[in-house]
Formats: structure tokens, C-alpha cells, sequence
């Protein structure tokens, strides 16, 4: 499993605040990442 993936999965199952969630999408590769997966 891909460090994002397991980002997703954190995101996913409400582990991460939205200001966790946010930071890691300032980075513009998870962000598009994330995109395609959500």
C-alpha cells in the first residue's frame, strides 16, 4: 500500500482532522492522487 493510499484510508475512516486533510493536499501530487480516487 502507497503512502497515499494510505492517506486515503486515514481520510476515509475519519482518522485525520480537516486541517490534516487539508495540508496534505497542498501537495499538488496526493491532491491530484486523491482527485481520481474520491
Amino acid at each position: 500500500m502507497s503512502h497515499f493510499e494510505r492517506l486515503i484510508a486515514c481520510i476515509r475512516s475519519g482518522q485525520m482532522s480537516e486541517a490534516q486533510i487539508s495540508e496534505e493536499l497542498r501537495n499538488p501530487v496526493f491532491a491530484a492522487y486523491y482527485r481520481q480516487r474520491a
